[in-house]
This record gives structure tokens, sequence and C-alpha cells, in this order.
């Protein structure tokens, strides 16, 4: 997507703000737990493409073993 280490830090300061002044709380209250979930598993499947998208043909195995959990 374009984006370099300042988006990871960008939103680790903001994380961390949230967490150290009470916001993250009042962001769990607003979004309900199912909706979390069903964000995690989308993002879950768009990495999984990337991941047979990204790799040769003849390890297609390799990377469904690898996203197996332990």
């Amino acid at each position: 997507m374009g984006t370099r280490s300042a988006y990871s830090t960008i939103n680790g300061v903001v994380l961390l703000l949230l967490c150290f002044c009470g916001g993250l709380t009042l962001v769990m209250k607003v979004i309900p737990i199912e909706v979390t979930l069903g964000i995690l598993l989308w993002i879950g499947l768009i990495i999984m493409a990337q991941c047979f998208q990204r790799a040769p043909k003849n390890h297609a195995l390799a990377v469904a073993i690898e996203l197996v959990p332990s």
C-alpha cells in the first residue's frame, strides 16, 4: 500500500494514547466484539490470499501448512 515505518509508529502512538487515556474502553463499548472478530477474520483472509499470490506455485503446500495454527 506504499506505507513506510511512520505508519506503524503513528498506529502505536495512537493506541498508546488510547490505552493511557481510557479511550480503549470507550471504543470497546461502542464497537461490539462480533464486529471486531469479523474484521480480524477478513484481514486474515486477505493475508492468506496474498501469501498464495506471492509464493511460487510449487510452494503452495508449504504456504498452506504454514497457515495452520500450531
